[in-house]
């Protein structure tokens, strides 16, 4: 028997009609599942950096901004993700305004390929605006690069920038002196490069999303010697060198600092070894990843050579998390499974430092262990998440 046809009613059609009519007037724009994309990032050498951040790895197409005291790690830092970037495949562009980055440093930290690799490119600029136009001509011919088939579509790059209070326009002391207060090391001069550091920070969003790049810049930090007694008591006495406003239009800010030193215990026959460094990273602001209502911490090792090569000491970064994960267990010997490592961290960090395919196998394991199988890409037709 035929099932009798459903008129619908006056109410429905009408609801028909003006969701038609709805959709006609809005013809003009985007679907948002077009227009607002899943953040975007490059897996670092940092095995904890990248699970702190809830995004897998250093995010592109944002500002980030990375602060700390002098001399405490934060070249360091800008380097590891320059290596990082590298291994991947992807292009770096290392702006050298503080003039202290001997290539010495470059190749223990990125790499002895450095030097003749065609990805990997470094200025000195005189001014700021040569840092600005090296900054734009690198990403745009990245983009360009892509678009003519000469490198894979996923190809990106970073700029890192150490660091911005080097950064003189040419017009600094002019636009100082338009002031009653001449002298440009007056405290008139500082706020003249945050201005334009700030103007830099907007103009570089589009850029760098229409690009598909990264950045980094750093600003050093300073004390703040007119800061009140709650500041001073609360950790908040101290200002950027690139300025204040620079936070407040970055999407990642990172705190750099030195931890403390890695060696031997101190005996009766004097002080032990010193095999490296541990630097603590402080995720102080984050537009892209998990908010936990905190700032989230991680570590990142350097070497220097005794115990294991000098640079990065990948080993011990990923002995670290394997051990708080609960992947390695024991007190004296430490154990992966069935499989013995070896007798104390400083023996098997020097045995995966030698190892590397067990070590890739331990970091792989890790990051298994940490990853949300976070999408990475939506079905534009229909929406969905692949």
């Amino acid at each position: 028997m035929r099932k009798p046809k459903i008129e619908p009613t006056g109410a429905e059609r009408a609801r028909a009609k003006n969701v038609d009519a709805i959709a006609k007037a809005m013809a003009g724009f985007r679907p948002a599942r077009e227009v607002l994309s899943l953040v975007r990032s490059v897996p670092t050498c940092m095995v904890q950096f990248d699970h702190a951040i809830r995004t897998g790895g250093w995010p592109i197409e944002v500002v980030a901004i990375g602060s700390g005291p002098s001399n405490h790690g934060k070249t360091a830092f800008a380097l590891l993700l320059g290596k990082s970037f590298l291994d991947l495949g992807h292009f770096v562009l290392h702006v050298d305004a503080e003039r202290t980055t001997p290539i010495d440093w470059v190749r223990t930290m990125v790499g002895v390929e450095a030097d003749n690799e065609v990805r990997f490119k470094a200025i000195r600029p005189d001014t700021y605006e040569e840092a600005v136009e090296g900054t734009e001509r690198f990403v745009k011919t990245i983009a360009e690069l892509r678009k003519d088939g000469l490198v894979p579509e996923d190809t990106t790059g970073i700029v890192i920038v150490d660091s911005l209070r080097k950064l003189t326009p040419k017009g600094f002391f002019k636009a100082a002196t338009k002031t009653d207060e001449a002298d440009p090391m007056s405290g008139r001069g500082p706020m003249i490069k945050a201005k334009w550091n700030t103007a830099w920070m907007d103009v570089l969003t589009p850029l760098l999303d229409s690009t598909g790049t990264g950045f980094f810049a750093i600003a050093r930090e300073y004390e703040d010697t007119n800061a009140d007694a709650w500041s001073r008591k609360m950790g908040t006495n101290v200002k950027l060198g690139g300025g204040t406003g620079i936070v407040f239009d970055s999407s990642v800010v990172v705190r750099i600092d030195r931890a403390g030193w890695v060696g031997e215990k101190r005996t009766d026959d004097g002080p032990g070894e010193i095999y490296g460094e541990r630097h603590r990273i402080t995720i102080k602001k984050t537009k892209v990843g998990g908010k936990d209502g905190k700032a989230t911490t991680c570590y990142f090792h350097t070497s220097n050579g005794l115990l294991v090569p000098a640079g990065h000491d990948r080993a011990r970064d990923v002995l670290d998390i394997a051990k708080r994960f609960g992947i390695v267990e024991g007190a004296s010997w430490l154990s992966w499974g069935k499989r013995k490592i070896a007798q104390g961290d400083h023996k098997a960090v020097v045995k995966l430092a030698a190892d590397p395919s067990m070590l890739a196998e331990l970091e792989a394991e890790v990051r298994a262990e940490f990853a949300t199988n976070a999408p990475t890409e939506i079905d534009l037709e229909t929406g969905e998440v692949e």
